[in-house]
């Protein structure tokens, strides 16, 4: 082979080289390409100069501002801070790096025991609400019930208050609510005898025991529970019969088939009526318990307009409780009264024969 030729076979191997080195730049250059490209702005180096960051193992590729926008939105969705950031494709935890900082540190240490002592502070502030607003409304049913002199001398003792006073005057409220049931009847015949203390007093003259107010307030328990058992006794079975019609009534009829109709359209309806009516009724014996002091001092001053009832009974205290029984017996007679006089009605309706 010629000189020649020997020049031309170099020329052309150089040249393949130069083309097989090109093409694997333009790969590499197109790889590259693919490879920077923002995952969560969908960027790449020809449309931005931000940082490039490779956060895990896998082929997601981002700007460092772009994944740290993502992360902080990512804490914000989550319940709780504590719980990493991952990688959506491999599920690789994003590690976050700060720069030290003493007093961060510090404060955020404080923020911490505040966020766990605030519960229980609340529940502190709620309980002591609670209790005052207990203990002040026990002090007015004490000074209506008894009068302000019998309540002065109960309520300012020359000693500081004992446990007695401070367990016994919240829970006058609390046992006012719940008499209006009969689940707790056994604590309510226990209960006065622990925080009164019943003592029995003999008139020097006459020898005879005088009724001070705590045999009273211990004694009244038991006058409650009596008038409840002959009330359910006696009482309740009519009346119950008298429910029992009342229910059954050709109106009441036709609108429990009405109801049977509509109960897949209107079963949420029903369901709200029904609360509706529960939290009123609760409201109702709510209000109706607290209000009976109150009521029972109105009736009590009211029978002391009248000479013959204020020469035997003087003492407001007697008034006041005497007030209040009468008021309860007043108070379901009326309700006996009008349930009978809707069952009249019901008995005597009758329909309009048409006039055309």
């Amino acid at each position: 082979m010629s000189e020649y030729d020997r020049s031309l076979t170099a020329i052309a191997a150089r040249r393949r080289r130069s083309r097989q080195s090109s093409a694997r730049r333009q790969s590499f250059q197109s790889v590259q390409i693919e490879e920077n490209k923002c995952w969560i702005c969908m960027g790449t180096d020809r449309d931005t100069q931000l940082s490039w960051l490779r956060a895990c193992g896998c082929s997601l590729r981002a700007h460092e501002s772009c994944l740290l926008r993502w992360i902080d939105e990512s804490y914000r969705s989550k319940a709780s801070s504590r719980v990493p950031v991952v990688c959506p494709q491999c599920r690789h935890p994003y590690k976050l790096r700060n720069s030290s900082a003493p007093l961060l540190s510090l404060l955020g240490i404080g923020d911490g025991m505040i966020q766990r002592i605030v519960p229980y502070v609340t529940f502190l502030g709620l309980s002591a609400s609670f209790l005052i607003t207990t203990t002040t409304y026990g002090v007015h049913a004490i000074i209506t019930m008894c009068g302000p002199e019998l309540g002065d001398s109960i309520l300012n003792t020359p000693q500081p208050w004992g446990w007695r006073i401070w367990v016994g005057l919240p829970s006058i409220p609390i046992g006012l609510i719940m008499s209006r049931g009969r689940q707790f009847d056994p604590l309510f015949l226990l209960l006065p005898s622990l925080l009164i203390r019943p003592t029995l007093f003999l008139n020097p003259r006459s020898l005879r025991p005088i009724i001070t107010p705590s045999i009273v307030f211990s004694l009244f328990p038991w006058v409650r529970l009596g008038y409840l058992s002959w009330y359910d006794g006696l009482i309740r079975p009519i009346e119950h019969r008298w429910d029992l019609q009342l229910a059954s009534s050709p109106l009441s009829l036709a609108n429990e088939g009405e109801r049977a109709n509509q109960a897949q359209a209107g079963g949420a309806m029903e369901t709200a009526t029904a609360a509706v009516g529960d939290r009123a009724d609760l409201a109702r014996t709510v209000v109706g318990a607290l209000l009976l002091p109150s009521i029972s001092s109105a009736v009590g001053s009211l029978l002391s307009r009248y000479s013959w009832f204020s020469s035997r009974i003087s003492t407001p205290l007697y008034k006041n409780l005497l007030g209040g029984c009468l008021f309860i017996l007043a108070k379901d007679a009326v309700r006996l009264l009008y349930k009978y006089q809707r069952l009249s009605q019901r008995k005597t309706r009758r329909i309009v024969e048409y006039q055309g």
